[in-house]
């Protein structure tokens, strides 16, 4: 049943032509949120009250909002192994709208997403995936998705233990990743991506060949603004991110890597044939390590240049070279008004170890500081 004719206008100046209503019960206005998304039409908004829900959702009408009362605390979506808890149709767009669930499907995805740019919120998604899919919890194929304060936590995936996503823009505003787990990318997985992250945390994820946390194929285009990256750990390079191949940008901005560790190169940040220039501005790099490797805190790799603004590199320990940062053959190396200290190398380079540049690169420092690096042969701190 339809509330027609009604307009419902929301504190955020939403205008709702329809609410339809759904609860655990059968007392609302459909029996399942299924029947609601079928009747629904552009404009409407679809209320669901709290209980657990046993459905798995394709949502096929753009411009419909999708909504629990409760939030995801009190609303479950459980689709009891189906391939995902909601699936969209392609070409939908912003204006479709999932918000305030959590979803649960033991070793299937929570959502997938192909060609579609739906607005996710809110969203708990825990316990998700296997080892056999790319993405345990969310899969997004082209399209431009965006998701505001969900929570992925204990997901499991081959590629993105939490998030794959290929030929798509994606963006993250106030997430959290725990705990995930995947072959490359212990959070995410990007292939060919546009990637934004605003305030995300990213903690104890874990990868076995590359990017911890994080891991980026090229050509993409990242940034992180003002997150965390903290005790990520990979069996590869890049304790916390990994990239590999020709990227627009990676650029990370008052974001904080503590405690991350790699078996090899980069315990918080790896750059490999990026032909560009990895961005720390006001970034704090603090005790990340690398069990057998170079560049403990940053290592890049084949054109791939670092540039340090505002940023302190310190307490780490590399078994060889670039106790801070390693960089080796080319890309250029940008420092200013920033703080390398108290870092440690087995033999060359106890700050930052600069190797083989054969001039593909430019050296520039201005007003940073060095301070007690150590290394065991040469160049304690550069």
């Amino acid at each position: 049943m339809r509330h027609s004719g009604l307009l419902l206008i929301l504190s955020s100046g939403v205008v709702h032509s329809a609410t339809l209503t759904v609860e655990a019960d059968g007392s609302g206005d459909f029996p399942s949120i299924q029947a609601a998304l079928d009747e629904a039409s552009p404009g409407d908004l679809i209320e669901v009250g709290p209980g657990t829900y046993t459905e798995a959702l394709w949502v096929s009408q753009g411009a419909v909002e999708l909504r629990s009362v409760s939030g995801p605390e009190a609303t479950v979506l459980d689709a009891q192994g189906a391939s995902a808890v909601i699936a969209f149709a392609e070409g939908l767009g912003a204006d479709t709208v999932v918000d305030g669930f959590t979803l649960v499907n033991p070793e299937g995805r929570g959502l997938f997403i192909r060609q579609s740019s739906p607005t996710l919120m809110n969203l708990a998604m825990e316990g998700l995936g296997s080892s056999g899919l790319d993405g345990g919890a969310v899969w997004v194929q082209g399209g431009a998705p965006s998701f505001e304060s969900c929570e992925f936590r204990e997901n499991l995936g081959a590629r993105g233990g939490a998030l794959y996503a290929e030929s798509a823009e994606i963006q993250l505003i106030d997430c959290s990743f725990d705990e995930n787990e995947g072959e490359e990318g212990g959070a995410i997985y990007g292939e060919s991506v546009v990637l934004s992250d605003t305030r995300g945390e990213y903690d104890f994820n874990v990868s076995v060949e590359s990017g911890g946390a994080v891991k980026l194929s090229g050509p993409f285009e990242a940034s992180f603004e003002s997150g965390r990256f903290w005790s990520n750990f990979t069996s590869g390079s890049g304790g916390a991110v990994s990239s590999y191949g020709a990227g627009e940008a990676l650029e990370f901005r008052d974001v904080s890597f503590i405690s991350n560790e790699s078996y090899y190169n980069g315990g918080a940040v790896n750059a490999e044939y990026f032909y560009n220039t990895v961005v720390f501005e006001a970034c704090h790099l603090d005790s990340n390590d690398g069990v057998y490797d170079y560049g403990a805190g940053v290592h890049t790799s084949y054109y791939s240049g670092i540039s340090l603004v505002d940023t302190v590199i310190e307490n780490h320990l590399a078994y060889y070279q670039g106790g801070g940062i390693y960089q080796y053959y080319g890309g250029d190396f940008l420092c200013w008004d920033s703080l390398v200290e108290d870092n440690h190398a087995g033999t060359v380079g106890g700050g930052v170890r600069l190797r083989d540049f054969y001039s593909n690169g430019e050296v520039v420092i201005q007003r940073c500081t060095f301070d007690r690096n150590v290394a065991n042969y040469e160049g304690g701190g550069l």
